[in-house]
Parts: C-alpha cells; sequence; structure tokens
C-alpha cells in the first residue's frame, strides 16, 4: 500500500483525478494537525497509521453502544 503513493504513482493518478470529476463528499485526510505532508516511506507509513487508528477506535466504539442500548 505504501509503495502506490510512491511519486511514480502519485503522478499516474494525478493524471487520471485531473481528467475525471472529483467527488464532493469525500473525506480530506490532510486536515487533520499531525499530518505529515513529507513524500518519504515513513511520512506516508504514519499518515496511513492517522487513517487506520481512527477507524479501528470508532468501530470498537461501536461495540460498546451495543453493550449499552440506548432507547
Amino acid at each position: 500500500m505504501v509503495s502506490l503513493i510512491s511519486p511514480p504513482f502519485l503522478s499516474i493518478k494525478q493524471q487520471r483525478t485531473s481528467k475525471a470529476e472529483k467527488i464532493s463528499n469525500s473525506i480530506d485526510f490532510s486536515l487533520h494537525q499531525q499530518w505529515d505532508y513529507g513524500s518519504g516511506w515513513k511520512n506516508i507509513l504514519n499518515n496511513l497509521r492517522l487513517i487506520l487508528q481512527t477507524i479501528l477506535m470508532l468501530r470498537l466504539f461501536f461495540l460498546w453502544l451495543d453493550i449499552f442500548p440506548n432507547s
């Protein structure tokens, strides 16, 4: 996953997105206060960790909501 975000693959993706319309309901993860704008593999891995960590925490939170039902 990390290698697909490397500069050679990123330039191909940018060419495709310039031709296609952007979706208005997409989420901009780069607004996170700990987002790292570097281009190295460690920077990309840390950004991926931020996204996955949020998803996992929300999943754990929803499990607790099943235990304590809300009327």
